[in-house]
């Protein structure tokens, strides 16, 4: 390295030992502070107080680091300079680590079985410290942008004050850091406030882990290996099932620049290293608490849509999609003239009689299945329901969707009916007539919608199955010419229909298959 690049060296090295020693003795102060609560017995709470004046001493040795390097002094000097930083870094380390030992082979089984964890990671950190000072005393450390000193942590923990778990529900929040210490600190902070904390050490396996498990929040450390913090940022917010997940970043970086960069990437926040507990609890309690808002919004949006829904299908239930249709444009639905359009009526024969002898327990649910089976026979051909009424089941075809033959369309629903009626239990038999010609249509009611076709047609066709004959289709002659040449049939002569005079009816027998349809064999 040249002499020229020292003072930047010399200042990124200050930098990335504090950033250690800090977050290491955020840690320990935690430790004390349990210890203290749990009353251990005084020999390891004097120990833990020696590790953290270690800590300490390194500290203030390392913000007296001389970041002003003469690169014209002389060599001997400077040699003799490095080599007294070394010691004075060295020193504190090797009590740090020391008393971590001494601990771990001293202290009483009881006791042992609760800190073990924590000392290894504070001697695991401790050694990660040393061999970063003889990185630095032999000029290698990565270059990275140049912070200001955060400010010193607290000495004791009676200094720290005592955190209650906040008024915000607990959540499921993914810490990702390259710095196993780090993860350490969140995961005992953050768990002591309630949340559940999973840690990984790259944005590789942050990424892995938030698309198969469902988390709360992400801390995303901004300087990793691999995949940086902005990387996974962008590739967060680019995924559309998760980019609503909320972000904090983790930085040792006080550029403004790098800090707003990530917000406006869609970061929610950021914290500084290393973490202070007000700061990290508020927080992280906002982000909790803004997403819960999200998710109750999204979840009421959903039942909205559910409800809309259901409505949707209520209405589907009631009438004909095309008038629904027009009614959510417009709010209205105007009556108007139909011609050519073919109405069906079928009766059950000897329903009141049935109904007379058997309970409405067994009744009903016999003519809920039989008429559910009409609609979806009604579907295939292409007819529409209209309405029932009692036993009676009304259809049209022609009216609102065009058909080749409406006549055709009725008469083929009809056998279908018939053959319906015969297979599903009681074996009920059926009177069916069809007519032919205009008609209005319109919606009725202010309270109960009810989509209904009047006039002449109707009626007509009422009092044909009226006098119809059971277990046949009896068609006007009207209705007959539309199918002449498509059915076999018979004549019933001229019947007298209330209210309507003579009437010539045919029976129609059964349809000839249509020319482009395929002859079925037996």
């Amino acid at each position: 390295m040249s002499d020229t690049h020292r003072p930047a060296f010399l200042l990124d090295a200050q930098r990335e030992l504090l950033a250690n020693v800090e977050t290491a003795t955020q840690l320990l102060v935690w430790i004390q502070a349990e210890s203290t609560k749990a009353d251990a017995p005084v020999e390891v709470q004097e120990d833990l107080k020696r590790i953290h004046q270690a800590m300490d001493a390194l500290h203030d040795r390392v913000r007296q680091l001389p970041t002003d390097w003469d690169p014209t002094g002389d060599p001997e000097a400077m040699r003799k300079l490095a080599s007294h930083i070394r010691h004075d870094l060295i020193t504190p380390v090797g009590q740090w680590i020391g008393f971590c030992e001494w601990m771990l082979e001293e202290t009483e089984p009881e006791w042992l079985s609760r800190l073990e964890s924590d000392l290894r990671n504070l001697l695991d950190a401790a050694r990660q410290v040393k061999a970063r000072i003889e990185r630095i005393m032999q000029g290698r450390i990565e270059a990275t942008p140049s912070l200001a000193l955060p400010p010193k942590l607290p000495a004791t923990a009676a200094e720290t004050p005592r955190y209650e778990r906040p008024p915000v529900a607990p959540g499921r929040i993914l810490a990702v850091d390259d710095n196993p210490l780090n993860c350490q600190v969140l995961e005992r902070f953050l768990g002591r406030l309630g949340h559940c904390v999973v840690a990984v050490e790259s944005g590789e396996l942050a990424l892995t882990r938030v698309r198969s498990e469902p988390f709360d929040l992400i801390l995303l450390d901004i300087l990793m290996p691999g995949l940086n913090g902005f990387e996974v940022l962008e590739r967060l917010k680019s995924d559309p099932q998760l980019r609503y997940l909320p972000v904090i970043m983790i930085t040792a970086i006080d550029d403004l620049d790098s800090v707003a960069a990530c917000i406006r990437a869609g970061a929610e926040d950021y914290l500084p290293k290393p973490f202070k507990p007000d700061l990290l609890e508020a927080r992280v309690g906002a982000c909790l608490e803004k997403k819960r808002l999200r998710d109750r919004e999204v979840d009421f949006l959903l039942q909205i849509q559910r409800e809309k829904d259901r409505y949707n299908q209520l209405l589907l239930s009631m009438l004909p999609e095309p008038i629904v249709a027009e009614l959510k444009q417009t709010e209205t639905v105007l009556p108007r003239r139909y011609e050519h359009v073919a109405v069906l009526f079928a009766d059950i024969v000897g329903f009141t009689r049935y109904c007379d002898r058997f309970p409405p327990e067994e009744v009903v649910p016999l003519l809920k299945n039989i008429v559910a089976e009409f609609e979806r026979a009604a579907l295939s051909v292409g007819v529409q329901k209209i309405k029932t009424v009692g036993d009676a089941f009304v259809a049209v075809a022609g009216l609102l969707a065009p058909v080749r033959n409406p006549v055709r369309a009725c008469v083929e629903f009809g056998e279908k009916m018939l053959a319906i009626a015969q297979q599903l239990p009681p074996h009920w038999q059926l009177r069916i007539g069809i007519h032919c010609g205009s008609l209005v249509a319109g919606l009725l009611g202010t309270r109960y919608d009810l989509f209904d076709v009047w006039g002449d047609t109707v009626n007509t066709a009422a009092r044909i199955e009226s006098n119809g004959q059971p277990g046949a289709i009896i068609l006007s002659k009207d209705a007959w010419e539309w199918i002449a040449n498509e059915a076999d049939g018979q004549p019933l002569g001229s019947v007298v229909l209330k209210g309507k005079g003579e009437f010539l009816l045919m029976k129609c027998d059964r349809l000839h298959p249509l020319p482009d349809a395929p002859t079925v064999r037996s």
